[in-house]
């Protein structure tokens, strides 16, 4: 495990719960975060964690978690996307993550790639908290 990486869970608005990890990033005072997470089949543990790492060495926090239905999360049928339900738990994860101590809510970005790119525009569009879009 990376320092300064914990296990993480949250629930989505139909009752799942989605599992990841939060990156803490060094320092004091509160940090702006970024929620992140694969691209069409891909788990937390591929590919996002190097970015996930540099971003913490840069200042932010960082939630990279598995999408419904794939991974760690929960969700069937296994290993089927719905591009709609993923915008929304990107939604569900800022919820989970501006309640956390160190984070600074009003300082949150969507990181998306490949088809998760689509999904953060899609989140975006319809949750005006968020401050920045990644894709």
């Amino acid at each position: 495990m990376s320092p300064g990486r914990r296990d993480i869970e949250f629930p989505t608005v139909d009752g799942l719960t989605l599992r990841g990890w939060f990156y803490t990033a060094n320092g004091d005072g509160k940090q702006p975060c970024i929620i992140m997470a694969n691209g069409l089949a891909g788990l937390k543990e591929q590919f996002c964690p190097n970015f996930a790492q540099r971003f913490q060495a840069a200042g932010y926090g960082v939630l990279l978690f598995d999408h419904r239905n794939w991974g760690a999360s929960d969700g069937l049928p296994r290993n089927e996307t719905n591009p709609i339900q993923t915008a929304r738990d990107y939604s569900d994860a800022f919820d989970y993550v501006a309640l956390l101590d160190e984070v600074d809510a009003s300082r949150i970005v969507y990181w998306g790639t490949s088809m998760c790119g689509g999904s953060v525009l899609h989140a975006a569009a319809f949750d005006k908290r968020i401050r920045a879009v990644i894709s």
